[in-house]
């Protein structure tokens, strides 16, 4: 889904309804103990259809090896695209092939805010995404439970300038110019069911809002670059 029916549909809980948790989150799946989660009957043959198709069991190095990923993706991606999405994602990341930079997805853990800001670093590196920069994103903080993924392209990340000599590429990273970064470039967002049960308790708790911690993250923002500018 986008930013925006992300942030409505979450919005729904803030009037401590347990009966609308259902609207939010698919609580009947469960992810088997297993960190890529359990696909359903036509997820499973939907993907081995694809892999089938690719060779090389080259999905299990894309985000659709993730069973809720994949059940996002195919909730908000048009049908008739998607194998376009699977395809080229799959010979970016394993390099095997040529690709549509335009149907190449890219991800990155980041503030869902309905207004454009700056999405600087996304990678191929989605367990990274998924389960790491837990420096970046301590877990449990605030910051942590309200981040979504983002997905977007590698064409439209083209758009914004790559932003070192490397052409912004390093081991799975790719970054891009520091400047606001369009909504309508996402294709979707996506959060676990875990992820997303974790922050409705913690909304419920009383924890801070989105807008706490945007404010939060400017201010250290704004610290750091007076730190780096020599005025502290």
């Amino acid at each position: 889904m986008k930013i925006k029916e992300f942030m409505d549909r979450l919005s729904k809980t803030s009037n401590k309804e347990i009966g609308g948790l259902n609207d939010v989150v698919d609580l009947n799946l469960d992810d088997d103990n297993n960190i890529w989660g359990k696909r359903t009957d036509r997820e499973d043959i939907i993907y081995k259809e694809w892999n089938s198709k690719i060779g090389d069991d080259l999905l299990d190095l894309t985000p659709f090896r993730d069973a809720e990923f994949l059940r996002t993706f195919l909730s908000d991606i048009p049908r008739e695209e998607q194998f376009y999405y699977v395809y080229n994602t799959a010979m970016y990341c394993s390099k095997k092939g040529e690709y549509d930079p335009n149907y190449v997805l890219v991800t990155r853990r980041s503030l869902p805010r309905l207004e454009d800001k700056p999405e600087q670093f996304w990678t191929i590196d989605y367990i990274n995404v998924m389960n790491g920069l837990n420096y970046e994103i301590p877990k449990n903080s605030a910051h942590r439970q309200h981040s979504v993924i983002l997905v977007a392209t590698l064409g439209s990340l083209n758009k914004y300038g790559f932003a070192n000599n490397n052409g912004g590429h390093t081991d799975g990273e790719i970054m891009i110019n520091n400047v606001p970064f369009s909504r309508d470039d996402i294709l979707f967002v996506h959060k676990s069911n875990n992820e997303l049960l974790d922050l409705i308790s913690y909304i419920y708790n009383g924890g801070l809002s989105n807008d706490d911690v945007f404010e939060q993250l400017k201010n250290q923002i704004s610290e750091r670059q007076d730190y780096y500018n020599g005025r502290r």
